[in-house]
């Protein structure tokens, strides 16, 4: 007798020697029993069931070998657990075990192939389930991925970027691995006060571009690519115009130093009038002078005539200030 709707626990127990539980077996009643293996269960009874437990000599497992092809590219694993060093010789009870084929990288899982037993659904499924009723062997067989790997490299670090197009902007290292799907192209891109060089390409099948600043690559299917963009230290050049006319009409209206690779740093330009004296001063780079008179607040502007100029820069890759003189001729 039971009380309907309230929890029972069975629990099986040997009393002989060499018996063992094997498992339940529902002969009637409205009873499922969800793990019929297990010697400790719970039901709930909602009317009348016969419940037996079986006991005997319990059926020895299988020995099952695992092994994978080729060897080191990949795993198996068995009900979840990884199996290895390979070949591994697992023991498993007779019925259903989950198989599961798991490739390194550049390798890719082609089909199983056995020796006894049954794999469901087919041999070509990674996730797979094992039948096992006998010994026998299990092998996991996998293939090469044929990809490439594209080394990028930027010389010297921080002279400028390289745009491995559709992929990364490159400003010092950069690799990666893929398969080779059609030619690539980098484009160099030089840092202020630098300029593009060169290529260096080593492994590819065929380049175009090399000289210039766009390069072309048809990759191998296979293999490793090194590029390095060589860029180097633009030259300190600079240009002064020896006349203006400051007079309105939008042109030459402005005087300033022109040229390349310098900057702010140590900037001073100077114009002096014939007797020596200061008449224009300026640190910004940019700025121009107009032909005003600085000594009475800008508000004069200087006769037209000869005057000196005195210009000092910085190269940009250099330590320490250059100095240029000429002279200009205002005329309005």
């Amino acid at each position: 007798w039971y009380f309907s709707g309230v929890p029972i626990s069975f629990e099986a127990e040997e009393e002989c020697t060499g018996a063992e539980f094997l498992y339940w077996e529902v002969v009637s009643g409205d009873v499922v029993i969800d793990s019929p293996q297990d010697i400790l269960i719970e039901l709930v009874l909602n009317g009348d069931a016969t419940i037996i437990a079986h006991f005997g000599e319990p059926v020895p497992p299988e020995i099952v070998v695992f092994n994978v092809e080729p060897t080191g590219v990949g795993d198996i694993l068995v009900n979840g657990v990884v199996a290895g060093p390979y070949p591994d010789e697992i023991e498993l009870f007779d019925g259903e075990h989950d198989i599961l084929a798991t490739a390194n990288a550049w390798w890719t899982f082609t089909h199983w192939s056995h020796e006894g037993n049954a794999i469901l659904p087919d041999i070509e499924s990674a996730d797979a389930t094992l039948m096992v009723d006998t010994g026998g062997s299990v092998t996991a067989h996998f293939e090469y991925v044929e990809h490439v790997t594209l080394v990028v490299d930027v010389e010297p670090v921080g002279s400028g970027s390289v745009e491995v197009v559709g992929r990364a902007i490159v400003s010092d290292h950069w690799e990666d691995s893929f398969v080779v799907d059609g030619p690539e192209s980098l484009v160099a891109k030089p840092a202020a006060d630098w300029m593009f060089d060169r290529w260096e390409v080593v492994g590819a099948e065929d380049v175009v571009g090399a000289q210039t600043q766009t390069l072309g690559v048809v990759l191998p299917e296979d293999g490793v690519v090194q590029v390095v963009a060589h860029f180097t230290e633009m030259d300190l050049r600079l240009f002064v115009p020896n006349a203006f006319s400051p007079n309105n009409d939008g042109v030459n209206d402005g005087f300033r130093p022109l040229g390349q690779a310098f900057g702010a740093t140590d900037y001073r330009f100077q114009v002096f009038n014939r007797w020596g004296e200061v008449v224009f001063s300026s640190i910004d780079p940019e700025e121009h002078w107009v032909g005003q008179d600085q000594r009475g607040a800008g508000e004069h502007f200087v006769r037209d005539g000869v005057y000196a100029w005195d210009v000092s820069v910085r190269w940009t890759h250099g330590r320490y200030p250059e100095n240029f003189q000429g002279t200009l001729t205002v005329v309005r």
